[in-house]
């Protein structure tokens, strides 16, 4: 439930494609495959902003506003195509940008989400992730991370919007049944000719098999 840091992660992860497109570049006989193993909770791009953004962060705290008549005021800054302009990013010297809160922001909705705050503002700290060791969430925990999106004490001047899962009462994504992209380079054959289109996931092991044996040159 973090857009942001969902883009930053994309930013990171090309990078990591890069190593690995160097590595088959310098050593050959080699297949990059670059894949999701799911999709979670429904990422999209839902709209642009309007207003501006000095107008979202000055808004006060929807938190309450929670009847069906009562409109949170950051759901009117939510607008569609006339409100869709090229996000001008201040980009540090490390190749990310210094903020994504900028003007012509784009929005980013969820589908099968967790109950959460949406403010459309860029979150001041990440989530803590069930899967770490519990060492360092006590540790995470001692220093004001939140355990669940809707608990980020900054957040709450959003509205609130309710998840899709109650078996864990709200507090997690699931994934989906989206498709995701596959890509694939190999330097010194045409093994990525394998990975293209719509195909089964479990296909994508016997096609690695096939041109790990040699069987597309």
């Amino acid at each position: 439930m973090d857009a942001e840091r969902a883009i930053d992660e994309v930013i990171e992860f090309d990078r990591a494609v890069a190593v690995a497109r160097q590595f088959t570049e310098r050593v050959g006989d080699t297949i990059v495959i670059v894949l999701a193993d799911h999709e979670t909770s429904g990422f999209s791009i839902i709209g642009a902003l309007k207003g501006g953004i000095s107008n979202l962060q000055s808004l006060d705290t929807d938190a309450e506003k929670l009847k069906p008549g009562e409109r949170p005021e950051r759901q009117k800054v939510v607008g569609i195509y006339e409100n869709a302009k090229f996000p001008k990013y201040s980009i540090n010297k490390d190749g990310y940008p210094e903020t994504f809160d900028v003007e012509g922001k784009l929005l980013f909705g969820f589908g099968a989400g967790s109950d959460r705050f949406e403010s459309w503002l860029q979150k001041p700290r990440p989530v803590i992730d069930a899967l770490l060791p519990q060492k360092l969430i006590d540790e995470l925990v001692s220093k004001g991370y939140a355990t669940q999106p809707h608990k980020r004490e900054s957040d709450s001047r959003g509205f609130f919007v309710r998840g899709q899962v109650y078996e864990d009462k709200g507090q997690t994504a699931v994934h989906t049944a989206a498709d995701v992209p596959i890509s694939a380079y190999s330097s010194t054959s045409q093994a990525y000719r394998l990975f293209y289109g719509v195909q089964e996931n479990t296909d994508v092991f016997f096609k690695l098999m096939r041109a790990a044996l040699g069987g597309f040159d």
